[in-house]
């Protein structure tokens, strides 16, 4: 698989949002919470968003900053998440910290939340 995050991989409908944060299918590995959802819908990728609250980081820069370290942690590490499951999944990256992390950082939180959402999502499998 190719380590680029297209179109249809990043997830902008906002009925499926809502519907993610309404299910509250998480967890949590201090300051990433994950949410999911399984997309049934036929899609062909998985999808992502990323959110960091304005309540944190009041500068539109900061926040597109995170936003950008955390989209390239799961751009190059998005095969070793997902290698498990043959499903497709809808999922959305929240940052709860008010500390700007370095990108090694970013990669460990983000690694360590899809490391207990495999142990979570190998139950259901």
């Amino acid at each position: 698989m190719t380590q680029t995050l297209g179109r249809e991989q990043r997830l902008k409908s906002q009925k499926t949002i809502d519907d993610i944060f309404q299910k509250r299918n998480s967890v949590s590995k201090y300051p990433i919470r994950l949410l999911w959802k399984e997309l049934t819908d036929g899609s062909t990728n998985s999808q992502c968003a990323f959110f960091v609250p304005k309540r944190h980081f009041k500068h539109a820069t900061d926040r597109n900053r995170i936003k950008r370290l955390m989209r390239e942690a799961y751009r190059t590490h998005r095969d070793k998440y997902l290698s498990h499951t043959t499903c497709h999944y809808a999922f959305v990256l929240l940052w709860s910290n008010s500390i700007m992390p370095s990108y090694s950082d970013v990669c460990m939180f983000i690694d360590g939340a899809f490391g207990k959402w495999k142990e979570k999502t190998a139950v259901c499998l």
